[in-house]
């Protein structure tokens, strides 16, 4: 009998994960998350998302495939698992049909970001389609009083001086993706009072 084809995934922008799994990579070490198949990422950093919240993102180090049966104690450790025996175990309850002969990726992360709060999709989306207004947008907000907190303020203070987000970024030394997600959070407000449609 032939080998098995493994079956194959794109990684897009965001890499969703049960809440105690990204609870480990934010907060307890956890370096690499293991999913089914061969997956192949489409971008060099993602954002993390749980319950369809994004809480942070990561930048990708390093991809390896291997077969479930070929995972090591090491992997296990990396992972936030005790044993090998402990992270297959888990691996199977997420996937129940999964294998020993079936093929899984390792994702291997540096520089993961925690934000301050957790932001919604729908803020991500929002961001995108107003890309080319972001200093405006800054402007209107910080004229309206519509800033939640001193860290949105610094940035569209920032934003509304550079005009530019990766300008923004560098300046006051966060991620640019995170900028872009707050603008999301400060457009929907803009949107609620109808300063913006």
């Amino acid at each position: 009998m032939g080998e098995k084809e493994p079956v194959k995934y794109n990684l897009g922008k965001i890499l969703r994960f049960k809440a105690k799994y990204l609870r480990q990579l934010l907060f307890e070490g956890k370096k690499t998350t293991i999913r089914k198949g061969i997956v192949t990422p489409k971008t060099p950093a993602v954002y993390l998302e749980s319950d369809g919240k994004i809480y942070g993102e990561a930048t990708i180090k390093g991809v390896r495939f291997t077969k479930l049966s070929e995972l090591t104690d090491e992997d296990a450790l990396r992972d936030g698992f005790e044993s090998k025996k402990e992270l297959v175990k888990a691996l199977q309850e997420i996937y129940p049909e999964l294998s020993e002969d079936d093929w899984v990726t390792i994702i291997s992360f540096s520089d993961v970001t925690r934000y301050s709060s957790p932001v919604t999709r729908e803020a991500l989306r929002e961001a995108r389609r107003h890309e080319k207004d972001f200093a405006r947008i800054a402007r209107l907000a910080l004229a309206y009083g519509l800033t939640e907190t001193f860290e949105e303020q610094r940035i569209l203070a920032s934003l509304q001086v550079t005009g530019d987000v990766k300008k923004t970024a560098k300046e006051l030394g966060i991620s640019p993706r995170y900028i872009k997600l707050i603008l999301g959070k400060i457009i929907k407000r803009l949107k609620e009072r109808s300063l913006m449609k």
